[in-house]
């Protein structure tokens, strides 16, 4: 699922869950970091207001 917000960020994550009822913006996001640096996508997941990453 592509979670966006139109004209300031786009990202999708590799598995997310929204907790009780299906949202836009789910509850938390998981993102699987095989090498180090993986940090860059955590201001987008600000941006679009998911509360755990």
């Amino acid at each position: 699922m592509t979670q966006e917000k139109s004209g300031e960020a786009s990202t999708q994550a590799d598995k997310s869950f929204c907790l009780g009822e299906a949202k836009s913006i789910p509850d938390f996001s998981i993102e699987i970091v095989y090498t180090s640096g993986g940090l860059s996508k955590l201001p987008k997941y600000q941006v679009l207001g998911v509360p755990e990453v």
